[in-house]
């Protein structure tokens, strides 16, 4: 699909003398981003006629924390921290980021950051309907951040044990 989104992207202009606005890169943006070429996207970005938006660069940095491309994310983030300074989103995406990749003296860092600034993400909450009865969970009690630390502690906990073991069975396969 990218290809085609590439031609249909192109075509706007050369065919149809149809100038791409902020959606239209924001689509571009999304597709590359989503297709692993995250590179490509923050070089598009660059492109844009005017300022750039928040929704580019975020799709931009939720594209490096799936894709795993810290330094660019860092860079990203710290663009969106600049234009939108009250968002929590981009430090939440940037500690995810940090968190994922074993860094948590950096994601200490972040959480740190949002404090001193007064921000702090929203407490998630769900909508539970069984039959005629509704129920609403809600994270709000407890330490929400040390319990997303601890979440993330235990998902990198869980994929080393899952490479661990993929690199016992390959020994025990050779031996």
């Amino acid at each position: 699909m990218v290809l085609e989104g590439w031609w249909c992207f192109n075509m706007m202009s050369r065919v149809y003398s149809i100038q791409p606005k902020v959606e239209h890169y924001g689509c571009m943006v999304d597709l590359l981003a989503r297709a692993g070429l995250v590179k490509d996207s923050g070089e598009l970005i660059k492109e844009v006629p005017t300022e750039a938006g928040s929704s580019l660069w975020g799709a931009l940095l939720s594209a490096c924390r799936t894709h795993s491309h810290i330094k660019l994310g860092e860079m990203v983030a710290k663009r969106l921290m600049e234009l939108e300074p009250t968002d929590v989103g981009p430090y939440v995406l940037l500690s995810n980021m940090y968190a994922a990749d074993g860094n948590w003296d950096a994601v200490e860092n972040v959480r740190m950051m949002m404090k001193a600034k007064g921000l702090q993400k929203e407490v998630g909450s769900s909508l539970i309907q069984l039959g005629g009865v509704k129920s609403t969970e809600s994270a709000k009690d407890g330490i929400p951040h040390q319990r997303s630390m601890i979440y993330s502690m235990l998902s990198e906990i869980g994929s080393q044990m899952k490479v661990s073991c993929r690199d016992s069975r390959a020994i025990e396969d050779q031996g």
